[in-house]
C-alpha cells in the first residue's frame, strides 16, 4: 500500500505542480508492508480521483490519506483519501456523481465522459468495497475509498514485480478483476 500510494502521488505531481497546486501524502505508520489484493485496479480509482482533484481545483492542495484498520477478521481495512480545496459538489450533484454518463453541470469546461467515476465505484464493488464522497460547494471534495485486504507476509524488498497480464494476487487469479 505504501509504495502505490507513493507512486501514484509521484504521477500526479508535475500535473499539480503546472497548476501551481501543493500535492502530497499522508500516510499511516502502521499499516502492513503488503497486502493480497488488485493494485492496478486501486491504482486505477485513485489515478482517477487525483485526475479529478486536480482538474477541478485552481487553487490550494490535494491531499491523498492513507489509513489501515485490523478488522475482526484478520483483514485490513485500507482507506485513501483524496481531498482537495476545489469548487465542490453540491448534494444535488453527489446523487447523480457516480451513475454512468454524469457531468456535473458547473464542470464543462474540463468535462470527460462522465465514465471515469462509475468505473472507479463498479470496480471498487468488485473488490467489495465502497467509494464515498463528501463535498460542500465553494469548500473542496472529499472521496474515499475503502477496502478490506489481507496482509501477507513479507516485506517491500520481497515484493514481486508485476508486468501487463500478469495476475495481481499472489498465487491466484482474481475472478471477475484481471
Amino acid at each position: 500500500p505504501l509504495e502505490l500510494t507513493k507512486d501514484c502521488v509521484r504521477t500526479y505531481s508535475a500535473f499539480a505542480r503546472s497548476k501551481g497546486l501543493q500535492l502530497y501524502a499522508c500516510i499511516d505508520a502502521n499499516l502492513p508492508d503488503r497486502v493480497c489484493g488488485d493494485p492496478l485496479r486501486i491504482r486505477q480509482i485513485l489515478n482517477n480521483l487525483l485526475s479529478n482533484a486536480i482538474k477541478f481545483t485552481d487553487n490550494g492542495r490535494v491531499v491523498l490519506r492513507l489509513r489501515g484498520l485490523e478488522t475482526r477478521d484478520g483483514r485490513i481495512d485500507l482507506d485513501w483519501q483524496v481531498s482537495d480545496s476545489g469548487v465542490g459538489i453540491s448534494q444535488a450533484q453527489q446523487q447523480q456523481l457516480f451513475d454512468t454518463f454524469y457531468q456535473a453541470e458547473d464542470a464543462t469546461s474540463q468535462a470527460g465522459a462522465g465514465l471515469g467515476l462509475a468505473i472507479c465505484k463498479w470496480l471498487c464493488e468488485l473488490m467489495h468495497g465502497q467509494l464515498k464522497v463528501v463535498s460542500e460547494p465553494g469548500l473542496g471534495s472529499s472521496f474515499t475509498l475503502q477496502v478490506a485486504l489481507k496482509p501477507v507476509p513479507g516485506t517491500l524488498a520481497d515484493c514481486p514485480a508485476f508486468s501487463p497480464g500478469t495476475p495481481a494476487v499472489y498465487g491466484r487469479a482474481l475472478d471477475p478483476l484481471r
